[in-house]
């Protein structure tokens, strides 16, 4: 292997456990500004950690006290091109994980199955009932219903994201690489939103009202059903498109941007609580759609990384 990748891959293995602070301190005053752009997509593309920081630290010393950072500064220099054209041998391994994602999809698919099965049995009308008959009055509870209304919005505002960019690109410029997550952002709602609107009809899911009898002018009272292959109005419970589009957006930045993490688990958990408690989905339909935004958005990030690798 040439010696320069192989000292521009020991760099970037320490790299996860590294912050802006430290990155800046090493890049010198005569750094090219492609290099600080090559240095910092990569770290914005690694998740950070801090876990064995001195060991890894110690090892790069050792390896490259003499000539390692200028070597990978000139490497950079050659092959950064602003729109992240080339990728070292890292970030493949980082991209396919040795087929440890699709595993682990898969066992998150299964978990889900099973809860979602296990709440349709045992917990989705227990809780409509409760919530109909003890918690809708609730002036707290009506707030709570008129607070999750204004997420519509972030739909129009993802098309907006889309047309626009899309707009730039076809005046010939090019898109920002600041761009990059409200795009991925955007690409998962729309791909959620498309699956999500595919499994109601397939499943055909009877929604809550059908159970609680709240239906006007429609004698459902104790209603709960599947018309596979046939949803439609009133039948298209499963999943809660609420929260898969949601937890598409939030998957995305979980993933991009790991300080907005706890950010991120309390909107979804507001969303999911917010449409429990309204009888606005059964429980089971918010495992569902929960589980569909977050794999869209994993995916979605991992097929764009994917782009440079073919």
């Amino acid at each position: 292997m040439n010696v320069e990748i192989q000292l521009a891959q020991n760099y970037l293995a320490i790299l996860p456990s590294l912050g802006f602070p430290r990155i800046n301190a090493r890049l010198n005053s005569a750094a090219p500004p492609a290099v600080k752009g090559f240095l910092i997509e990569t770290l914005s593309r690694i998740e950070i950690g801090s876990k064995s920081l001195e060991a890894k630290e110690k090892i790069f010393s050792n390896r490259n006290k003499k000539h390692g950072f200028f070597a990978v500064r000139e490497l950079a220099a050659t092959r950064y091109d602003g729109r992240h054209k080339f990728a070292f041998a890292g970030d493949d391994v980082a991209m396919t994980d040795g087929g440890n994602h699709f595993r682990t999809w898969l066992v998150a698919l299964a978990a889900t199955t099973a809860a979602v099965l296990l709440s349709m049995a045992y917990v989705d009308r227990p809780v409509a009932d409760y919530v109909h008959i003890h918690l809708l009055q609730s002036v707290i509870i009506q707030a709570l219903a008129k607070g999750l209304e204004p997420l519509v919005l972030f739909v129009g505002l993802g098309f907006c994201v889309l047309v626009a960019a899309g707009c730039w690109v076809l005046a010939g410029r090019t898109v920002s690489a600041c761009m990059e997550t409200p795009l991925l952002c955007s690409w998962s709602m729309v791909w959620t939103m498309a699956a999500t609107q595919a499994l109601k009809a397939a499943f055909g899911h009877s929604e809550p009202d059908m159970w609680t009898g709240t239906v006007a002018g429609i004698s459902a009272h104790g209603t709960f059903a599947f018309h596979f292959l046939n949803g439609g109005p009133l039948f298209e419970a499963f999943p809660s498109g609420t929260t898969s589009i949601t937890a598409s957006i939030l998957s995305v930045l979980w993933i991009r941007a790991p300080r907005l993490r706890t950010l991120c688990a309390l909107l979804l958990a507001y969303v999911a609580f917010g449409l429990i408690v309204t009888n606005g989905h059964f429980v089971a339909d918010i495992i569902g759609g929960a589980f569909l935004g977050a794999s869209t958005g994993w995916m979605t990030v991992l097929l764009w990384k994917a782009r440079s690798f073919k």
